[in-house]
């Protein structure tokens, strides 16, 4: 697993976070809070550790069996009360390391880029519901899919996706799976010269957005 996370300015609102959820089961998480700044920083920290609080209950295997039972959870949590309108875009997924059956919940979050051994890129777009803490009591759903050997996972934030060059041009999500499907089997850990071809594209103008991502291999 390789992951990134560059914020904007001193502080962010992107998550990538990864761990194991009892014997063969590991849980991941990408997220974007819809601001900047220190508010972003607060809500993206309450969110992480609502997860990391479901990972650790007793029934953690059985919850993240269905990533959709914990996007609901953390969801509940989130929009009660959300005075500040605050809201957390986000991918959750559980993958059986043993078969490479994954489960996932997209909960208003860019699609992740599935790569298959042959070099050949998918769009990953099931889509769970709503970014978490729009709306309260929301029936979840989750997404499945089958990483085989050789095939690589990348979930993304809209900061890389959404930067612009002085022009106003985007970088787009064809160039993030031009630059999935051109890795090197022997690359492990190029989230770097992703990130690096991001802020390169944007020319040294102010950094668009806080960007973050999960390359699973």
């Amino acid at each position: 697993i390789d992951a990134l996370l560059e914020p904007a300015k001193e502080v962010g609102g992107d998550l990538v976070d990864y761990f194991p959820v009892g014997e063969t089961r590991m849980a991941l998480i990408v997220g974007d809070v819809s601001d900047k700044g220190a508010a972003a920083a607060l809500m993206m920290a309450r969110t992480h550790a609502m997860f990391r609080a479901l990972a650790g209950r007793p029934d953690a295997e059985e919850l993240f069996a269905d990533p959709a039972r914990a996007a609901s959870l953390v969801n509940e949590a989130l929009a009660r009360g959300n005075a500040s309108c605050m809201f957390v875009t986000l991918l959750v997924a559980t993958l059986e390391v043993e078969t490479g059956a994954l489960a996932y919940v997209r909960a208003g979050h860019v699609p992740p880029y599935l790569r298959s051994a042959d070099g050949s890129v998918v769009r990953l777009g099931g889509m769970g519901g709503p970014a978490l803490g729009v709306a309260e009591e929301f029936p979840y759903r989750a997404a499945s899919a089958t990483l085989n050997a050789g095939d690589r996972l990348l979930v993304v934030t809209d900061g890389m996706t959404e930067a612009q060059d002085p022009a106003g041009e985007l970088y787009g999500e064809e160039r993030v799976g031009a630059f999935l499907a051109a890795l090197g089997a022997d690359e492990t850990r190029p989230l770097r010269r992703l990130a690096d071809s991001v802020r390169g594209f944007e020319a040294g103008l102010p950094a668009f957005d806080d960007i973050a991502a999960l390359l699973l291999t």
